[in-house]
C-alpha cells in the first residue's frame, strides 16, 4: 500500500510539470497559475488519496484542470 507521504512526494513533483502546462496554456504569470490550481478542484482531488489522481500523468491533471476551468465537471471530462 503507498503511504500519505509517497502519495506527497508523488504530488509535489508533478505539480511544477502541471504549473508550466497552464501557463503555457493560458499566458498568466506563474504566480496566478499557482494560485488558481492549489483553489481548484483538481488540485483537491490530485491531493486525496482515494481519488488515484496522484498516478496520473501531470499531462492528464493539467489537461483535467483546463476542462474545470472552462466549466466541465471531472466526470463530463472523463466520459469524452
Amino acid at each position: 500500500m503507498i503511504s500519505d507521504a509517497q502519495i506527497n512526494l508523488l504530488v509535489s513533483l508533478k505539480v511544477p510539470y502541471i504549473i508550466m502546462d497552464i501557463i503555457q496554456e493560458t499566458g498568466i504569470t506563474p504566480n496566478e497559475a499557482f494560485d488558481i490550481f492549489y483553489s481548484s478542484e483538481t488540485y483537491r482531488l490530485l491531493s486525496d488519496k482515494e481519488t488515484y489522481y496522484w498516478g496520473e500523468s501531470a499531462e492528464f491533471v493539467a489537461e483535467s484542470f483546463m476542462r474545470e476551468r472552462k466549466g466541465l465537471t471531472i466526470e463530463e471530462f472523463e466520459n469524452i
